[in-house]
């Protein structure tokens, strides 16, 4: 992250309720688990930083195998936030993906 990225981000951070917020995502999540909705049958585009700590590569095959129409992009070098790391290339491969 650029250091204005991370000064922005620090500042909401430090808002009174934003570690609550934040927190709060997560507990939500671990007690209300989505549930499976059945197969995705439209267009659908992964994109994964297989850098990522939270989220393990071993999730993109379970993840696929539930897209009829899934389309994978990989980014060997990229972490959790490969939408910030990989700006352009993750930009042109959504064009791409909505113009087909």
């Amino acid at each position: 992250f650029s250091d204005e990225t991370l000064s922005e981000l620090r500042q909401a951070w430090a808002r009174d309720d934003a570690l609550r917020a934040m927190l709060g995502w997560y507990r939500a999540g671990a007690r209300h688990p989505p549930r499976h909705a059945g197969r995705i049958t439209v267009p659908s585009l992964l994109i994964w930083g297989e850098q990522d700590r939270f989220l393990g590569t071993q999730l993109i095959e379970p993840t696929m195998a539930l897209c009829d129409q899934g389309q994978l992009i990989r980014f060997p070098s990229a972490s959790h936030w490969v939408n910030h790391e990989e700006v352009d290339a993750v930009c042109s491969a959504l064009e791409s993906f909505f113009q087909s």
